[in-house]
């Protein structure tokens, strides 16, 4: 009987368990059996000073490649308090060239008669042969002390997802924060290193598999790089997420740092603004609203609306962007002209009791508990827990305005219309590997946000928008839901008059949707709309990850 793709892809898993857990074991029992050899103990158990910090577990992305790992380095340590000062001398004569310090420095140090002096500290595995030869010329009086190095091999790529390890060892931000626990493992003293130990240490190897992709990763990477180039953003970011199941294929931030590299980098870097940092989304909210409107039976697909340029809500002008009013308009010729006026027509029509019922069930105002340290949940006024709320934010909430989120919230709700009204947590990392042990992280359903007939009544709707209205944003090949977003920055009580974030969200293939595709440009310079400067973000992206994952075109070219 056929294998099933699922069952080769567990087997090449096994495969790689196994291997992991072998090398890791191996790694570690090479490294203490010479450390034995070279204090002058033996592998039966005779004391010795110190501890051996065991290597943190490891990440890996969804098709196995290695994100991040530990790898030893050396510091090298003397205990010269039994030498002559002629054999001091000689001991330094061999050490310093080793060492790569001035002979005069190392015969300084060795001038200790304290229990050891640290002579240097971060050497490579290749001083390990050397300092045993010195150890036959001189005794056991110098040795290498190894600790784990976080080190992470494809550099910067995907740092706001997987965070950086500091000193502690501690992991910070990201992954390697949110699984500390999963990923630490305690130092384990010299003298408790028998053969019962080593059972310990190999039930404890631990991976962690995550959601994101390498390759998407880089694209995702490349296109935002190349967009804050063009349009001269302050900053930017992108998400792609499995319409399905939640699950982050890529996750992008600029500016970013290297993680094994990340005290050179300003500390505000370290952040993922993806889930941590707040914004108002300005129009792509719109299809929130819309689908509040259309399950409720507020609106209608086929129902007309008069727009005529300006609405006042709870004592507040609300105008279109374009302050403009366009007479008699169709839902699609609403949302593509993204008309703030019907949408705010919209909510007033809807009451406030609906409309913010809807904004809670798809997730606004609350975490979507990513695995990801450091979440913020926004910020959603309603009449009935802040006293703050005005009876305007009604009609600006509407359109994005009022309301703050983040863009892990953003995604993961036009991610549950996309899914056919399913709101699914967003999920980073996909299984633990637990000395062998394979552990599997389901995606998780959250609630149902609309029924699957609106959810698919605005995936037309949205389709026609893109076609009609948001060229830019088209793939050929692929039909394009989604919606453009200009927003305005709050900036002391009023709004930025010069500065403006710049997103797009959509996904596709629409007739059977797979992937979920945020892009957004703070504060862009030479191309200040969504339509202008994101909506071609996310075709590029898009395109180049249709053709990645071969996913089958639904439309003719």
């Amino acid at each position: 009987m056929d294998r099933s793709p699922e069952d080769i892809t567990r087997q090449r898993w096994v495969i790689l368990i196994v291997l992991f857990s072998a090398c890791a074991i191996f790694l570690m029992l090479s490294l203490v059996v010479s450390q034995f050899v070279k204090v002058g103990a033996s592998p039966q158990g005779e004391a010795s000073p110190g501890s051996i910090q065991l290597p943190r577990g490891a990440l890996a992305d969804r098709n196995g490649f290695l994100l991040a790992f530990d790898v030893f380095e050396y510091d090298v340590e003397a205990s010269p308090a039994g030498l002559s000062s002629e054999k001091r001398d000689k001991l330094a004569d061999a050490l310093a060239p080793l060492l790569n310090k001035p002979r005069d420095e190392v015969r300084a140090l060795l001038e200790t008669n304290g229990a050891y002096v640290t002579l240097a500290t971060h050497q490579s595995g290749s001083i390990e042969p050397e300092i045993k030869n010195i150890c036959e010329s001189f005794g056991p009086v110098v040795k290498t002390v190894p600790h784990p190095v976080r080190y992470y091999p494809e550099g910067s790529l995907a740092a706001h997802v997987l965070g950086f390890v500091n000193a502690d060892p501690g992991g910070c931000y990201g992954v390697e924060e949110y699984y500390q626990q999963d990923l630490h493992r305690e130092p384990v003293p010299m003298t408790k290193l028998g053969s019962a130990a080593w059972d310990d240490i190999q039930a404890s190897d631990t991976l962690l598999v995550l959601t994101i992709d390498r390759y998407a990763q880089r694209i995702v990477e490349e296109e935002l790089d190349a967009a804050i180039k063009q349009t001269g953003a302050k900053s930017g970011q992108a998400i792609v997420m499995l319409a399905k199941t939640g699950e982050i294929l890529a996750m992008a931030s600029r500016p970013t740092y290297t993680p094994a590299e990340y005290w050179k980098a300003q500390a505000n870097t370290w952040l993922n603004p993806n889930v941590s940092e707040i914004y108002e989304p300005g129009s792509i909210f719109k299809p929130i609203t819309y689908a509040a409107a259309l399950d409720t039976q507020t609106i209608s697909a086929s129902e007309l609306f008069y727009d005529p340029g300006v609405i006042e809500v709870g004592g507040r002008k609300i105008y279109n962007w374009d302050k403009v009013g366009h007479g008699t308009v169709d839902i699609v010729e609403a949302l593509g002209n993204s008309l703030n006026v019907v949408a705010a027509t919209i909510t007033q029509r809807m009451g406030k009791e609906r409309f913010y019922t809807y904004v809670r069930r798809f997730g606004f105002g609350q975490l979507t508990e990513i695995d990801l340290a450091g979440e913020a949940p926004g910020i959603v006024k309603t009449p009935y827990d802040n006293p703050q709320y005005s009876d305007s934010d009604l009609g600006t909430n509407a359109f994005g305005q009022g309301i703050s989120v983040t863009p892990i919230q953003m995604i993961s709700a036009i991610s549950s219309i996309a899914n056919g009204g399913v709101l699914m947590s967003p999920q980073v990392v996909r299984r633990k590997i637990v000395g062998g042990r394979v552990i599997e992280l389901q995606p998780r359903v959250i609630r149902r946000t609309v029924s699957s007939q609106t959810a698919e009544t605005l995936t037309r709707i949205l389709v026609r928008v893109v076609d009609e209205y948001l060229v830019k944003a088209k793939v050929p090949g692929y039909s394009i839901a989604g919606k453009t977003g200009t927003a305005e920055i709050p900036i002391g009580g009023a709004y930025d008059p010069n500065d403006y974030i710049a997103s797009f969200v959509g996904y596709g293939p629409a007739s059977d949707p797979q992937l979920v595709i945020l892009v957004k440009l703070d504060r862009p310079q030479t191309v200040r709309s969504g339509e202008g400067a994101a909506a071609p973000v996310f075709q590029r992206i898009a395109a180049r990850l249709f053709q990645y994952l071969a996913i089958p075109p639904d439309r003719a070219n």
